[in-house]
């Protein structure tokens, strides 16, 4: 867990793949950016964390807003499991992240609550590279970010095999 701490005492992004409704943005698509902070909480078993991000309003009587998702992290065996909640909504967060903390970006999974929507799982990309990533988060198109290269790119995206018919794996 120290190990954890120690890489992330700088922070760190959280990167996925946002809601993309109309087809033929697969090129380019839309990506969730959020502020990763991993902290200490009095506790050698579990860390804190929070990953804030501005996310558009459903709404255009609204302006964007800033999320804020709050929780532990542990680790169970070789993985690092986030649990927490949506700040405002209080919509469960949960996010596994391997434990292998080699390099500066990482692969996990997370299910989460939609504000407006159901449930939904999807890929991430954590990353301690924060030199070369802009402070800002929300949404983007993936043109837009230049520190997600089309590899990183292709962790991220959530291809689905079998036309959709089948898992989504990590």
């Amino acid at each position: 867990m120290k190990l954890l701490a120690e890489k992330f005492s700088d922070g760190g992004f959280v990167y996925r793949y946002a809601r993309n409704e109309k087809k033929g943005h697969s090129s380019n698509p839309r990506l969730a950016k959020g502020g990763l902070q991993i902290y200490e909480a009095g506790s050698d078993r579990y860390f804190n964390f929070d990953i804030r991000y501005f996310v558009d309003s459903e709404s255009d009587m609204n302006d964007p807003y800033e999320s804020v998702i709050s929780g532990k992290v542990i680790l169970m065996k070789s993985f690092f499991v986030f649990f927490g909640v949506e700040d405002e909504k209080h919509n469960p967060f949960f996010m596994v992240m391997k434990a292998e903390l080699q390099g500066t970006r990482f692969k996990g999974l997370i299910l989460r609550k939609h504000p407006t929507k159901s449930y939904f799982a999807s890929r991430v990309m954590i990353s301690t590279d924060i030199e070369t990533a802009e402070e800002k988060t929300g949404k983007f198109r993936a043109s837009d970010l230049p520190e997600v290269n089309d590899r990183q790119l292709a962790l991220i995206k959530n291809i689905v095999a079998n036309g959709g018919e089948s898992i989504l794996m990590l």
